[in-house]
């Protein structure tokens, strides 16, 4: 049975926290990266030239928008936040934990009925 859930998200600007169940692949598009998720948390800045992505837990993929002739890929694995910063033209760089916390990320998945990804 399929989640009633969106597949794909394109965020042009502003912040998102969300939180998606394992299984079918969903990705969220912005303007400098696309970001597959599967049974992640993530939490996200987008401005026009810049992607700030935290994987908060769970894992991504991240590709960077076409620029030229070059795309860069990183996979993320997460147990407790890990950041990347995509600029245009420029490669993905690690990026510091920023405006969102491990409260906020397991809320969201509280109202979802999932457990809180932060207790071992």
């Amino acid at each position: 049975m399929r989640e009633p859930v969106v597949d794909l998200l394109r965020l042009l600007t502003g912040a998102i926290g969300a939180t998606f169940a394992r299984g079918m692949r969903r990705s969220i598009i912005t303007p400098t990266a696309t970001i597959g998720i599967r049974g992640t948390g993530v939490y996200l800045e987008v401005a026009r030239d810049v992607t700030y992505a935290c994987t908060c837990f769970g894992a991504t993929e991240i590709l960077t928008a076409p620029s030229g002739r070059m795309m860069e890929s990183v996979a993320v694995a997460a147990e407790n936040h890990q950041a990347r910063m995509m600029m245009t033209g420029a490669r993905i760089v690690p990026a510091g934990f920023e405006r969102h916390s491990n409260e906020e990320i397991a809320r969201l998945e509280e109202l979802a009925g999932r457990p809180n990804p932060f207790r071992s």
